[in-house]
């Protein structure tokens, strides 16, 4: 074998031997791999019915079972987890418990949830001691509310409260006397009301009126009734939105008082009008 053809033998064994000590050498240690996981999206329902009161000259006769119907229907229609619906009647809804609810809320939804907040009880407006344009604030009363309004849960206060809670949609639904003016006390000045959708039963001067035959206040019966129509989903995606729901109920709430000589005008706030909040699939 001539000099070069061994220098050149020489040469291909060196690489080749290079290579494997390569292989063996090289950092073949696992690699570190992050991943956000994403909290799946929740659906929460807050209720709150109250028909008997403190204060016996109170007394409401179906402000309980409005809330008690409308919890049986998320969780049976809607798809809400028993787990996830929380229902205050009566007693249970004194001021402090909706107040730390509420809280509690912020703490433990997130950014991807769907959160309802449903109440039915006596509602009222008073003066408000606020600068501004509005001249009466709309309040909400809990069970242990007295004439003075000292346990009154007032609209400024509650918009503190609820835009704590990190969702990605609020749904409000108030079926109580002058509701109309809790929409402006939740958007006014308040930039995640994009997020919301409010409706109210009436407007800010309006009553709103309970039917025993009905076995709830008007409005509320009405909404639960548009959620098993078909003919609801009006736009045909196989879906009821709340604010289709809430087109069937106003249209009929309004004629039903209207018949009755009352006059209830149902009122909807929608922080999104280019998204619909689908809550019922059609079967």
């Amino acid at each position: 074998m001539s000099k070069n053809v061994k220098i050149i033998l020489i040469f291909f064994i060196l690489i080749l031997i290079l290579g494997v000590v390569g292989i063996f050498t090289l950092d073949h240690s696992p690699q570190e791999i992050y991943v956000e996981l994403t909290k799946p999206s929740e659906k929460y329902a807050y209720l709150v019915g109250i028909s008997q009161y403190q204060e016996d000259n109170q007394e409401l006769t179906l402000g309980s079972s409005d809330a008690i119907n409308f919890k049986a229907f998320l969780e049976k229609s809607a798809g809400f987890k028993t787990n996830n619906t929380h229902l205050r009647v009566d007693s249970g809804a004194k001021s402090v418990q909706i107040t730390n609810d509420l809280k509690n809320y912020s703490q433990i939804t997130s950014s991807n949830d769907l959160f309802i907040m449903y109440y039915s009880g006596h509602g009222d407006r008073v003066k408000t001691n606020k600068s501004g344009n509005a001249d009466f604030e709309y309040i909400i009363c809990p069970y242990d509310d007295t004439y003075d309004y000292k346990n009154s849960l007032r609209g400024s206060e509650f918009q503190l409260l609820v835009k704590e809670i990190d969702a990605k949609n609020l749904v409000f639904i108030f079926d109580s006397c002058n509701s109309g003016g809790m929409i402006e006390d939740l958007t006014t000045n308040n930039p995640s009301s994009k997020k919301y959708v409010i409706l109210a039963s009436c407007q800010a001067n309006e009553s709103s009126v309970g039917d025993e035959k009905l076995g709830g206040g008007v409005f509320t019966y009405f909404l639960l009734e548009a959620f098993n129509e078909k003919e609801t989903d009006k736009n045909n995606d196989g879906w009821i939105s709340i604010e289709e729901a809430f087109a069937y109920a106003q249209s009929l709430t309004i004629q039903n008082c209207d018949y009755f000589g009352d006059s209830q005008h149902p009122l909807i706030f929608d922080g999104d009008p280019k998204q619909d909040i689908k809550l019922v699939k059609i079967k």
